[in-house]
């Protein structure tokens, strides 16, 4: 639960027959959500709430990639999330789900059901467990062993190839890519800023190596047969390269884009309305 929830040092009567209530801080909403995941054993989904829709869908692609084995409950009261589960039925029929939806989502129509549904679930599957540093030392542990494994020829101990799993590669890497992303989107401004700085430098530092890489990139763009407008759209060049180095340091230096002020309303006396800046994209930055 949020500390803002709760009484200073104390559990508020509201929550007393809790044995344990573990509370979260946080600068940001991303922050706070991040260290509610690392602790949840369920998800369970109440009628309206802002958001609610978005962090369904997140928790259906994550169960979908096998990165979350938590029970994810819909409390359906006077039927509110039907239309959802009619999108996820269509979704599952046009192949954009491969999972059934039965697997990925519950349905409670009481508070009663839905933690009966919670705590048969966790009893049935008490040994899975998400934990993002877990998670992340395992992911780097198997990367150093691949990357050894690369240097020796792809070969194991024995001399035989190494097989590829392209679906562990393809879940590995999207468990790596969100714990690196929540760790950044919690930064504050000024540790944005340095990663920022850090990234441009090290373009400009690697710009020769870039360009090498990307003349062999050409050159199998070229063995594919790939038409001659998307091979010119690939092609790099140190002008590319500096004005990136710029944009990102450009960027890194301006002011926050988020929580600006932009003006103020006196609605009634003591009532002012703040419209404040909060954009959807701030930055996007695709290394191909």
């Amino acid at each position: 639960i949020h500390e803002m929830w709760c009484a200073e040092g104390e559990m508020d009567e509201k929550h007393r027959r809790l044995s344990e209530l573990i509370k979260v801080g946080g600068k940001n909403l991303m922050r706070r959500k991040e260290a509610l995941l690392e602790r949840a054993d369920c998800f369970v989904s109440l009628p309206g709430g802002v958001g609610t829709f978005d962090e369904l869908c997140e928790v259906v692609c994550e169960k979908q990639l096998g990165m979350n084995p938590r029970v994810c409950v819909l409390l359906n009261i006077d039927g509110y999330y039907d239309g959802f589960l009619q999108q996820m039925k269509r979704m599952q029929k046009d192949k954009i789900l491969y999972v059934p939806t039965e697997k990925l989502i519950l349905t409670a129509t009481t508070a009663e059901e839905a933690l009966e549904l919670c705590v048969k679930h966790h009893a049935e599957n008490q040994n899975l467990k998400i934990n993002t540093d877990e998670n992340m030392k395992a992911v780097e542990k198997k990367k150093k062993t691949e990357e050894k494994e690369k240097e020796e020829g792809q070969t194991g101990g024995n001399g035989e190839k190494i097989e590829i799993n392209e679906k562990e590669d393809v879940v590995r890497a999207a468990i790596e890519a969100r714990a690196q992303s929540l760790k950044l989107q919690a930064l504050d401004t000024a540790g944005r800023r340095a990663i920022l700085l850090e990234i441009a430098k090290t373009l400009a530092a690697n710009k020769n190596e870039i360009l090498e890489v990307n003349k062999e990139d050409i050159k199998a763009a070229q063995s594919m047969k790939m038409s001659k407008s998307m091979r010119k759209r690939l092609v790099m060049d140190a002008k590319k390269i500096e004005n990136l180095c710029k944009g990102i340091t450009q960027i890194a230096n301006d002011e926050d884009p988020i929580g600006q002020l932009v003006s103020a309303t006196e609605l009634s006396k003591k009532l002012i309305l703040h419209q404040k800046t909060v954009p959807i994209g701030v930055l996007l930055i695709i290394f191909e």
